[in-house]
């Protein structure tokens, strides 16, 4: 044939449930006692019951204890929605962390030797006074705009009321 390689991947069995009609590539690998584990998998599915073609693109990881059977880490619905962490995206973005831990997402510059990030708050870690969203320095150790989360109250501590100049020079009044 002509064009650019593919694969198809076909589904022959008439199914109109949520996650049938699916496809699957695994990625395998073998241990070093020869034993072969799914390291991970694509797949694509029905999203939905109805008689449609509309479909979920499901990305799955094996971390460290999954066997066969990796565990979901990102999905993208027939509604263009992605979901990390989470099997039913509510929002084009939606990042859900289950257990412990200070960071739902941390979105950082690393081209200089001290990175500047973006750090939104998990709720548990927000409810116990934390902010629920901050830009800070990698380290955490300077806040430049914080969401506090118990009143909604914006702060942004380096960011001086007003600048006055004297006779020594500029000063910061905040």
């Amino acid at each position: 044939t002509s064009g650019a390689p593919s694969l198809t991947v076909t589904e022959t069995a008439h199914e109109d449930t949520d996650g049938g009609r699916e496809g699957k590539l695994k990625f395998q690998g073998e241990q070093s006692g020869g034993e072969l584990s799914t390291l991970a998998e694509i797949q694509a599915s029905h999203d939905g019951t109805a008689d449609d073609e509309k479909a979920d693109l499901i990305f799955r990881t094996n971390d460290g204890s999954d066997g066969a059977s990796p565990t979901e880490a990102m999905r993208i619905d027939s509604d263009g929605h992605v979901g990390i962490g989470t099997s039913t995206p509510a929002a084009p973005l939606d990042v859900t962390k289950a257990g412990g831990g200070n960071f739902v997402a941390l979105f950082q510059n690393t081209t200089d030797a001290t990175p500047y990030g973006i750090h939104v708050k998990d709720a548990a870690s927000g409810a116990n006074g934390y902010p629920l969203f901050q830009v800070t320095n990698d380290a955490g150790s300077n806040t430049y705009f914080r969401v506090d989360s118990g009143t909604g109250r914006v702060f942004m501590p380096k960011n001086p009321s007003f600048y006055a100049k004297g006779s020594g020079g500029w000063y910061t009044v905040s």
